[in-house]
């Protein structure tokens, strides 16, 4: 496994070098290239920079051409971006495992027209049988707990009633005696004179 020095130079020269390519090389041969993956030799003398372009072979073939072309170019301008005694020397290699991909998606999408399936996307769409089955089982006992914590809760509330009741049941009893005493007792606030 690498070190993690080398792997931070690793990802520092894949950047460095897709912005170079993309952005820095003017080369008309040139198609839509993407550094798909870097490899730094341990001892940091040598890299390979793996490309893939989407086109056809003559498209491969001219990107690969300008990009040898211009190696010496983006050796020197990864090296600016590094902060190392020396620069590894680069090299590009077509990687095929995007065109791969490409080819193996249209293989499945060629499967699933002969059999007459639909698109992925849309099978998500559509619920399982024993998805659908399940689901209710689910959502009725989510319900019976939710009814059964309703009346727990009704319970409750029928308590905090009563409370409530014997509170106000309290306070009239401790008012029809404040009257019958009158100003005797501290609770009511002092009358104040009108100026």
């Amino acid at each position: 496994m690498p070190s993690r020095s080398n792997q931070r130079l690793t990802e520092v020269i894949r950047q460095r070098a897709a912005h170079v390519i993309l952005f820095e090389l003017r080369d008309p041969r040139m198609g839509f290239v993407t550094i798909t993956k870097v490899k730094l030799a341990p001892d940091m003398s040598t890299c390979v920079i793996y490309w893939s372009v989407i086109g056809t072979a003559g498209d491969k073939s001219k990107t690969m051409h300008a990009l040898e072309h211009a190696r010496v170019f983006v050796q020197r301008r990864v090296a600016e971006g590094l902060r190392t005694r020396s620069a590894p020397i680069l090299s590009f290699e077509f990687d095929p495992s995007v065109e791969g991909s490409i080819k193996m998606g249209g293989l499945l999408k060629s499967l699933r027209e002969e059999r007459g399936e639909t698109s992925p996307s849309a099978a998500e769409a559509a619920p399982v049988e024993g998805e659908e089955d399940g689901e209710d089982e689910d959502e009725s006992e989510d319900a019976e707990e939710d009814e059964a914590g309703d009346e727990d809760e009704g319970e409750d509330e029928d308590t905090d009633e009563d409370t409530d009741e014997d509170a106000d049941e309290d306070a009239d009893e401790d008012a029809e005696e404040g009257e019958g005493e009158g100003d005797e007792s501290g609770d009511s606030p002092p009358d104040r004179a009108r100026p």
